[in-house]
């Protein structure tokens, strides 16, 4: 598949797509530092072959997509508020996620979110109802801000995920990375590690940023409480 590029100013947003242009627009919004491809291409294929017109794509700071710097600082810090200002904020990837939809000429489309990406679509739906067909939160956090936050992370993972060390090679970065997914998959269904594996190990060869995580992650902050603005939210029959 070819990557294209849709623009916000300055900031090249790297996307793909899958199924017939004339499909049901459906837009894929991924999370917190993982990219494009951790949707999975048979995955897509199957909602291609439902009748969607597919597109998923890399966030600012993620994959392909325009990348920045940030001085180095740690993700309590981070979730705080400490340490400076953020590098962007959570409207500027709800503009690129917008700007993704100009790109392919949807009007409106189906939004499907995973973890900051579930609030980055429903700051899309709540910035941009009339662009959003249906929206879907999936692994969402908690939508009352920072603190709501905080209340949803398991410290009991975070710990086991800060006692690793890991080399800063390749092989320990994409190492990393694998045991990052496979904390967060359910126990209760079949994993297929060696899929885990090789995607972990082309986002590696794509991009590896370091600070691309706090950045991020400084950006969702400022979605602020967005409990009364999603209650506000109405289904509109297109």
């Amino acid at each position: 598949m070819s990557i294209s590029f849709a623009h916000n100013g300055d900031v090249k947003i790297a996307y793909e797509t899958f199924g017939p242009p004339d499909g049901e627009p459906l837009l894929l919004v991924m999370g917190l530092t993982f990219q494009m491809i951790w949707w999975p291409d048979e995955f897509c294929r199957q909602l291609a072959e439902r009748g969607f017109a597919v597109a998923r794509f890399d966030n600012r700071d993620a994959g392909l997509s325009t990348h920045f710097t940030s001085p180095p600082r740690t993700t309590i810090k981070t979730l705080l508020g400490r340490g400076g200002g953020p590098a962007y904020r959570a409207d500027d990837m709800v503009d690129d996620a917008v700007a993704v939809m100009d790109a392919l000429g949807w009007e409106s489309a189906h939004l499907l979110g995973e973890s900051l990406g579930a609030t980055l679509a429903q700051l899309v739906a709540i910035r941009h109802p009339d662009r959003v067909r249906s929206l879907v939160s999936a692994m969402a956090g908690g939508t009352g801000g920072a603190i709501s936050n905080l209340r949803n992370l398991k410290i009991g993972t975070l710990l086991r995920l800060a006692r690793k060390r890991y080399d800063d090679t390749r092989e320990g970065g994409v190492q990393r990375l694998v045991d990052t997914y496979l904390i967060m998959c359910s126990t209760a269904h079949p994993i297929d590690e060696e899929w885990v594996r090789k995607t972990a190990t082309e986002s590696w060869d794509r991009d590896h940023d370091p600070g691309a995580t706090q950045r991020q992650l400084a950006a969702s902050r400022t979605g602020g409480d967005l409990r009364a603005q999603l209650r506000r939210l109405r289904y509109q029959p297109w």
